[in-house]
């Protein structure tokens, strides 16, 4: 179902009244998922506008930063400032190549969008994942130390 979906509504009306964050898994599944009535074209991050319009101080976070579709991310994050994107899944080099990542990283940077990028692992490797945050020379000390934990501090609790 899209995230966007009414029957939804109750729990993000909840989770918005007590300043709960919520995540929506975007993007893909993996090989294995299971889930039969997995859709990719509800993985789409622009699913989420219906909900951030209709509950607009509902701190959500993008999971996967919505890859494979980077531009509805980059979209959905600079109009609503309350929206945040973890990295888990595209760090990890054994699901998006090096190459992929640097420049899903690059696209996400160069938007502006450094204060609200979180680090997470889903699981993957921790040390290739850090690995590669490590390996990008275009981001500063500072703006990694952001990405490993500053915006998830400031994203969970404010």
């Amino acid at each position: 179902m899209s995230p966007s979906d009414e029957k939804l509504f109750p729990y993000y009306a909840l989770a918005e009244k007590y300043n709960i964050p919520v995540g929506i898994h975007t993007g893909l599944a993996g090989p294995d998922h299971r889930s039969t009535n997995f859709k990719v074209s509800l993985g789409k991050p622009l699913f989420l506008e219906g909900l951030l319009q209709r509950f607009p101080k509902l701190k959500v976070w993008i999971m996967h930063a919505g890859a494979p579709f980077l531009e509805d991310t980059i979209a959905i994050m600079k109009y609503y400032p309350n929206v945040y994107a973890d990295i888990s899944v595209i760090s990890n080099p054994y699901i998006f190549p090096k190459a992929e990542f640097n420049s899903i990283m690059g696209k996400l940077i160069n938007a502006g969008l450094e204060d609200r990028l979180m680090f997470g692992s889903d699981n993957g490797d921790i040390k290739s994942a850090i690995n590669n945050i490590e390996e990008l020379v275009f981001l500063n000390a500072f703006q990694k130390r952001k990405i490993y934990y500053e915006n998830a501090e400031t994203f969970f609790t404010q």
